[in-house]
């Protein structure tokens, strides 16, 4: 069984299609394939879409040791003495652009950036490697000079006063809290296409609704991440709980080619808590570990609830079959910050939604991965 320890020295099991790539005459592809965006593929059966996952060009960042860089003349050191100490308290907040030479790295832009770094006593910094040209080189540098007179820097909202800090938090909670009633109103219309007939509409309204669905769990889990979502402590039903679950994550799996395997409760299983908050973490951790099957080529996930009805513990289990962690990556499994997490920021959201769960619940978090069981994540409610 394969071990994974990142998502990026791995080939993605499955190709993007491309309106280019069509053949030409009689075995070019079919009309419905039509108003689909160019990243989806349909199977050869014509009734479902294969996968989801749109390509990027996304340059991934590294983390490249200070004394591999040859940066040239370094600036004055009093031009670096204030981002050496935003450096100290924040961090790197841009990477710097960096091109392979002779075995070592030569710096394109970031040049006051690598200079405070060492004088923060960084060993390593965020960069962006490109393999490019002296001319294409350039045209970077330019760009990369360029960007923070285009583009408000991070740095200058993390560095705002409290008082104006205080203004964009409650912006932004009610620019979420907009966000889902229009996303709640999209999905109320959509049982109004359920008549579709013909195999195009049929996909497109599958698309729609998982769309809608993955744009309404980014909103709650932002929000509860936020504190600004209610935490109930009401009666929840094991069995309930898992069928939300199913319809959340089922059918993205189920499109891009993959499965949800909910095994049946047995018993009447209670929990005490949130029901949308829980639905809406298992939901984002099987798609987290559906994302570590993808890298394997079996894309499923099994989720099953296991405990006594009349008191005791009750084991929520996530299970990815296949897939296994080297010790690395099982070690950095619920870090926020581990930049390699197979499924990306949606993945890194769904572990952070996990953890908040699992604390307002008194439950108990674990992660492992063994070849002969896959990678499973529990969440552990004591009776």
């Amino acid at each position: 069984m394969p071990e994974l320890d990142s998502a990026a020295d791995l080939k993605p099991p499955f190709t993007t299609f491309n309106r280019e790539d069509e053949p030409e005459g009689d075995t070019a592809a079919p009309e419905f394939r039509e108003g689909l965006p160019k990243t989806y593929r349909p199977r050869h059966d014509l009734h479902y879409v294969e996968q989801l996952t749109a390509a990027t060009d996304t340059q991934p960042v590294r983390l490249v040791p200070v004394s591999r860089i040859d940066g040239g003349d370094p600036p004055p050191e009093h031009t670096v003495a204030s981002l050496a100490e935003s450096i100290v308290e924040l961090g790197i907040v841009q990477p710097l652009l960096v091109r392979p030479h002779n075995g070592r790295f030569r710096l394109i832009a970031g040049r006051r950036r690598l200079a405070a770094a060492r004088r923060a006593g960084l060993t390593e910094v965020p960069c962006l490697v490109h393999a490019v040209n002296d001319t294409r080189a350039s045209q970077l540098a330019a760009a990369d000079n360029l960007r923070p007179a285009q583009v408000a820097s991070p740095l200058s909202l993390l560095a705002s006063p409290p008082d104006v800090q205080a203004d964009i938090d409650g912006h932004t909670a009610a620019m979420m809290g907009e966000l889902q009633d229009a996303v709640a109103s999209l999905q109320s219309c959509l049982p109004l296409l359920a008549r579709a007939t013909s195999t195009r509409e049929q996909v497109a309204l599958k698309l729609l609704t998982v769309e809608s669905e993955r744009a309404a769990w980014v909103i709650r889990a932002r929000r509860y991440l936020a504190g600004t979502l209610p935490v109930a402590h009401t009666p929840v039903s094991g069995a309930a709980l898992l069928d939300q679950v199913k319809r959340q994550a089922g059918m993205s799996m189920a499109l891009r080619g993959g499965a949800l395997q909910v095994d049946p409760v047995r018993g009447a299983l209670v929990l005490h808590g949130d029901r949308t908050l829980l639905t809406a973490a298992v939901a984002g951790v099987s798609q987290a570990l559906f994302a570590l099957g993808e890298l394997v080529q079996d894309p499923r996930v099994a989720v099953r609830l296991s405990g006594q009805s009349g008191g005791g513990p009750i084991a929520l289990v996530i299970t990815q079959p296949s897939a296994v962690l080297s010790d690395t990556a099982l070690a950095r499994f619920f870090e926020a910050g581990w930049t390699e997490r197979p499924g990306g920021s949606s993945a890194e959201l769904a572990i952070l939604l996990a953890r908040q769960a699992a604390s307002l619940h008194r439950a108990r978090l674990e992660v492992s991965s063994v070849a002969a069981a896959g990678t499973a994540v529990t969440m552990t409610f004591e009776g």
